[in-house]
């Protein structure tokens, strides 16, 4: 379960459970090799593609840490548990 707090100065709050913030991350790492996959494929529209990185990296906001190559699986903030 997620919870959502709006404050007034514009900023968002999301509080969810390790478990779940932890299915998250796998969710995001899969997305990144589907991304490599589908991109050496070529058998999609190339906006498709340009779709999904966008999401990849509005899911940056959510505070994984990404290793220095490009390969790196995410991995949570040192302190996450």
């Amino acid at each position: 379960m997620s919870k959502v707090k709006y404050k007034k100065n514009g900023n968002v709050s999301i509080e969810i459970s390790m478990d779940n913030y932890n299915k998250l991350l796998k969710s995001y790492n899969d997305l990144r090799n589907i991304i490599g996959t589908v991109a050496e494929c070529n058998d999609l529209w190339l906006s498709d593609v340009r779709k999904l990185e966008d999401l990849r990296f509005r899911l940056n906001v959510l505070g994984f840490v990404i290793g220095k190559d490009w390969y790196s699986d995410a991995t949570l903030p040192k302190g996450g548990k």
